[in-house]
């Protein structure tokens, strides 16, 4: 008389894995939560070592003519680089 339930073997194990995972809800949450702090980290990186770049490129006279603003947008860019 043949059994019924899961099949056995690899396949079977795999499909009991594939529950216990899909049944994790906490855990895939927090994978999930981690993976877009990821990416938005980078995103963040790239994004202020370029500005970091563009304003460490200023010439004498953009900076006459920007005035305080440049040092304004010079400050910031410092302050949100090393927090």
């Amino acid at each position: 008389m043949a059994q019924r339930g899961f099949p056995l073997g690899v396949r079977g194990s795999r499909a009991v894995d594939a529950i216990g995972h899909k049944a994790d809800v906490p855990s895939r949450a927090r994978e999930a939560v981690s993976e877009r702090m990821d990416t938005v980290k980078t995103k963040v990186g790239g994004t202020t070592s370029r500005a970091k770049d563009a304003i460490a490129g200023t010439t004498r006279l953009e900076d006459q003519r920007l005035g305080p603003v440049a040092d304004r947008v010079k400050d910031k860019v410092q302050e949100v680089t090393t927090s």
